[in-house]
């Protein structure tokens, strides 16, 4: 059974780890942008990260009662009169990469380029049909949840630092 200190380092990690080939597919999106198709060859397909969330295994556990709360008392006697009773609960998720599928329900954007040398006799070029401000947009929200998966992981970090003082 993992316990909730390794089940939110996990949740943490594997967003994290999501978030990145998230920002890897989007890099190459743009690097290839603009790349322009031979004649006879397919153009680019602007590449997605399936990201999904999978339920784990963790157990926490948590008093059951009229107001579901535990607070520890000083008094001993205090802590013989009431003992909750405990049941065990799944609490998180973590995201998981499925995989990284091609768009292939776009078409080719003909650009009028008479000079250039993959231009067909028509003197269009065959580009992806990929929009940079789109994609930066997406890196942007990719790299905020990667920096929001961080600062929990930073949180849990310090967390266990204080408990550690007392």
């Amino acid at each position: 059974m993992e316990t909730s200190a390794t089940s939110s380092i996990q949740v943490s990690a594997s967003g994290m780890a999501a978030q990145r080939k998230r920002m890897e597919a989007i890099a190459k999106n743009l690097a290839n942008a603009d790349s322009v198709a031979r004649p006879g060859e397919d153009v680019y397909k602007a590449v997605r990260v399936d990201i999904s969330q999978k339920e784990t295994t963790a157990k926490v556990a948590q008093p059951e009662g009229p107001d579901q709360v535990s607070v520890g008392r000083t008094n001993a006697r205090h802590m013989r009169s009431s003992k909750p009773d405990v049941r065990i609960k799944d609490v998180s998720q973590r995201e998981q990469v499925e995989g990284i599928e091609q768009q292939i329900d776009t078409e080719a954007v003909l650009v009028y380029e008479p000079g250039h040398p993959y231009a067909g006799e028509d003197g269009y070029v065959r580009k992806p049909d990929i929009n940079p401000i789109v994609e930066m947009v997406s890196l942007m929200e990719a790299t905020r949840a990667y920096e929001a998966n961080l600062a929990a992981l930073k949180n849990y970090q310090d967390m266990y630092d204080r408990s550690i003082e007392i």
